[in-house]
C-alpha cells in the first residue's frame, strides 16, 4: 500500500550511490565483544552498510568492532585467491559476514555454496563464525529474489552459518509501500534507504535483536520510516524463523548418509564410503564422529594427509579415539605427525576436576535420570526408569520410596524431574522406554505423559498426556517458578509443549520436527528465554515473547553436541554431556544478549564415577547430578550383575 506521508518521508534519502570506495583488509579488528569481519564488494561498501551496522550496535549499546575487506566486482573465489584464509588466520574475527553477486543461476549457486564451505573452515579453524548476506539481483532481475534467497539459504545451511535475509527485507518494504526506492540509479546497488534495510537487517541477525525496538540510525530518520525498516525486518527474519527446524532437517539427512557409508565401507565400496560421509561432514562439519570416520575412510584410500587433517579437527574439538588402535590407521602407524595427534587426544582423555558422592541408591536396577531439590524440606527426589519409580533423599541420605510401584500408579520410565516449591508441587516427564521392567511394545510404545505431585502429602494429582496419536518420548522438563508454566521437551518427536498454571492439558509451544532430540531445558531472563540442549545440534535459546530461535555459539574447541543435562547457576548453564566421550560437566556463559556462549569451562570430565551421567539440579553453589545411570547395561543382552548402584555426585560451582 503506498503511503503519502511516508513517501514524503522517503525523499530525504538520495536514491544514488555513494562512491565509497573499496575497502583494503584492515590492520585490525578491535577489542569488543563481537569483533565482525565483512567480506564482499561493491554491495557491502555502498554507503558503507559495515559502518551503518556498527553505528546501529553502537547506538542499542553493544560491544562490537569490525573490518572490512571489499572490492569491485569480487566474487567470495576472487577473495579466497587474493589470500583471505590468511587475512581471517591474522585477524580472527567471531563472525564473518560473506557476500557475492546475487547467485541466483543454478551454476552460480553452487559455486556460491562451495566457496563458501571453503573459507567457512579457515573461519572455524580461526575460532570464528559463518554468516551468508543475502543480496539481492539487479533491477532487470527482479523475478529472481526468490533464487537469490534459496541460493544464499542454501550456502549458509551448507556451512551450518547464519542467514542474513536482506533481499527478502527489500521485499518486505515494497509489500508495505511500492514507491520506496531501494536501488540507486544503476539499478545495481542499494539507494542509503536500501542500505539502510540492510544494515538493519544485519544488525537484527547478527545480535538477534528485536527489530521491532532497534532505533534509528540518528535522529533525523523519520518516524514512519523506521516504522516500516523495523517492520520489513521483522517479517523478513520471521519469515526465516524455522532454523531449528531446517538443522534437525540437516542432522537427519547426515545421519541418514553416515549409515549408507558404513553399508558401503563394510561392502568395500571405499570411495563411494568417502562420497557420502562427505556430503555428511558438509551438513555437520563439527560433529566429531562423523569426521573420524571420513579420515578412516580416507586414510584406507591411501589419502594419508587428508586423514591426518580430518583426525586434527576431531582432536581440536576435545574428542577421546585411540586411531593408533584403529587398523584403518596402520599406514600412518610411522608418521612424526599422527604420533603427535595421539599425544593430543591422550590428553583429551586426562581427567578434569573433583567431585563428590552426596549420596546412592542401593537398588543397582534403579536406572537413575533425572533429580530435583526442595529447598523448604531439603528432600532430593530421583527417577527411576527401570523400576518406573521415585524415591526421596533426606539430608542424612535416606531413601524412602515417594511413590508406589508402578504397578499401583502406572508410572512409565521416570526421567525429568521439576520442583515447584512455592505452590508445593513436583512435575516429572515420563515416558515408555525398552528399558523399564515390564516393558510391553504392544501396549507401551510410544507412550509419554507428564505427572503433578503434590510434594508434601505424595498424591497424585494430575496426569497430562498428547492430544495426537504420535510416539512421544517426555525426557525433561523446566518450571518458571515467578508464574507455574511448565516447559516439557520431546525427544522422540522434536517438539517443545507447555503447562499453563490453570491448564488441564498440553500445549505445543513448537511443533514435531523444530528439534533434533531436545533434552535439558531451563527457564531463564526473568521467564522470558528458554534455552533448550538439542542433543544432535547444541544448545538454542528461544525468546518466548516472540517465538525465535538461535543456535548459541560456543567457543573454539568446545562441542555442544551430546549435551543432556541443563541447570541455571546465576547467569551460567551448567551442561552434562555425554556423547561423544569425554563425558564431562561444563559451565557455559552466554553473552549478555544470550545469542552466544563466550566462555566455556570443564568443570569434571571423565571422572571414575562416571558411566553416562544424566541429569542435575543446582542447589546453592553446588551441582548434584547422577554419575552413573548405566544405560548400556539394560538392554537385551546385559547381566544385571554388570550394574554398579546409583551415584549422585555433588559437585562445587564457586570459583568461576
Amino acid at each position: 500500500m503506498r503511503s503519502a506521508i511516508l513517501f514524503a518521508g522517503l525523499l530525504w534519502l538520495s536514491p544514488g550511490c555513494s562512491t565509497d570506495p573499496p575497502v583494503a583488509p584492515p590492520a585490525e579488528i578491535p577489542p569488543a565483544d563481537m569483533r565482525v569481519l565483512f567480506v564482499g564488494n561493491s554491495l557491502t561498501y555502498t554507503h558503507d552498510i559495515p559502518g551503518l551496522v556498527q553505528t546501529l550496535a553502537d547506538r542499542t549499546g553493544r560491544s562490537m568492532s569490525h573490518g572490512t575487506i571489499a572490492h569491485p566486482d569480487f566474487s567470495l573465489e576472487d577473495h579466497w585467491n587474493a589470500g583471505l584464509a590468511r587475512e581471517i588466520e591474522r585477524l580472527r574475527p567471531d563472525v564473518v559476514v560473506m557476500q557475492q553477486g546475487p547467485s541466483s543461476l543454478p551454476e552460480s549457486r553452487v559455486h556460491l555454496v562451495h566457496w563458501t564451505q571453503t573459507i567457512a573452515e579457515a573461519i572455524r579453524a580461526a575460532g570464528g563464525e559463518p554468516a551468508l548476506y543475502m543480496v539481492w539481483p539487479d533491477v532487470s532481475r527482479t523475478f529472481a529474489f526468490e533464487a537469490v534467497h534459496d541460493s544464499y539459504r542454501a550456502a549458509a545451511d551448507a556451512v551450518d552459518g547464519r542467514f542474513i535475509p536482506a533481499g527478502s527485507a527489500w521485499l518486505e518494504v515494497w509489500a508495505r509501500d511500492e514507491s520506496a526506492q531501494l536501488y540507486g540509479f544503476d539499478g545495481v546497488h542499494p539507494s542509503y534507504l536500501g542500505a539502510l534495510v540492510a544494515a538493519h537487517t544485519i544488525h537484527a541477525v547478527l545480535f538477534d535483536a528485536d527489530p521491532l525496538t532497534t532505533p534509528a540510525l540518528d535522529d533525523a530518520v523519520p518516524p514512519a520510516l523506521l516504522d516500516l525498516v523495523r517492520a520489513a525486518v521483522h517479517a523478513a527474519i520471521e519469515g526465516d524463523a524455522a532454523a531449528a527446524a531446517r538443522v534437525a532437517a540437516r542432522v537427519q539427512e547426515a545421519r541418514a548418509l553416515a549409515a549408507a557409508a558404513a553399508e558401503r565401507a563394510r561392502s568395500g565400496e571405499l570411495r563411494e564410503a568417502a562420497a557420502l560421509l562427505e556430503r555428511a561432514v558438509e551438513l555437520r562439519p563439527d560433529h566429531g564422529p562423523l569426521l573420524y570416520s571420513l579420515a578412516a575412510v580416507r586414510a584406507r584410500l591411501g589419502a594419508d594427509s587428508a586423514a591426518r587433517r580430518l583426525l586434527e579437527r576431531v582432536a581440536r574439538l576435545g574428542m577421546l579415539a585411540e586411531p593408533e588402535r584403529d587398523p584403518a590407521f596402520s599406514s600412518l602407524a610411522r608418521d612424526s605427525a599422527f604420533t603427535a595427534i595421539g599425544y593430543r587426544f591422550a590428553l583429551n582423555a586426562s581427567p578434569v576436576g573433583a567431585a563428590d558422592a552426596a549420596f546412592g541408591i542401593a537398588d543397582t536396577s534403579f536406572l537413575a535420570e533425572g533429580i530435583a531439590y526442595d529447598p523448604m524440606t531439603e528432600r532430593f527426589f530421583v527417577g527411576g526408569v527401570h523400576r518406573r519409580a521415585i524415591v526421596e533423599i533426606d539430608g542424612s541420605g535416606g531413601v524412602t520410596p515417594f511413590t508406589s510401584s508402578y504397578e499401583d500408579r502406572g508410572l512409565l520410565g521416570v526421567l525429568g524431574l521439576q520442583v515447584d516449591a512455592r505452590r508445593r508441587r513436583l512435575w516429572v516427564a515420563t515416558a515408555a522406554m525398552a528399558q523399564m521392567q515390564g516393558y510391553d511394545p504392544a501396549e507401551h510404545t510410544g507412550l509419554a505423559e507428564v505427572r503433578r505431585y503434590d510434594l508434601d502429602s505424595g498424591e497424585h494429582e494430575r496426569t497430562y498426556r498428547p492430544r495426537d496419536d504420535a510416539a512421544h518420548g517426555f525426557g525433561d522438563l523446566a518450571v518458571d517458578s515467578s508464574t507455574g508454566t511448565v516447559y516439557v521437551s520431546d525427544a522422540r518427536t522434536g517438539a517443545l509443549y507447555t503447562i499453563e498454571p490453570r491448564a488441564d492439558t498440553l500445549a505445543v509451544l513448537l511443533p514435531a520436527g523444530s528439534f533434533d532430540s531436545p533434552q535439558g531445558i531451563v527457564v531463564a531472563g526473568a521467564g522470558m528465554r528458554l534455552y533448550v540442549a538439542d542433543y544432535g545440534t547444541g544448545i538454542w535459546r528461544l525468546d518466548l515473547r516472540t517465538g525465535r530461535c538461535i543456535r548459541l555459539r560456543g567457543p573454539t574447541g568446545v562441542s555442544m553436541l551430546g549435551i543432556d543435562g541443563l541447570a541455571l547457576h546465576g547467569d551460567a548453564l551448567i551442561a552434562v554431556q555425554n556423547y561423544p566421550r569425554p563425558h564431562r560437566v561444563l559451565r557455559l556463559a552466554p553473552d549478555a544478549d544470550g545469542n552466544a556462549i563466550r566462555s566455556a569451562a570443564v568443570l569434571l570430565s571423565e571422572s571414575a564415577w562416571f558411566d553416562e551421567p544424566t541429569l542435575g539440579t543446582v542447589v546453592g553453589d553446588a551441582f548434584y547430578f547422577v554419575a552413573n545411570s548405566q544405560w548400556s547395561k539394560f538392554g537385551p543382552d546385559t547381566m544385571a550383575t554388570a550394574r554398579r548402584p546409583p551415584v549422585i555426585l555433588r559437585l562445587p560451582l564457586t570459583g568461576w
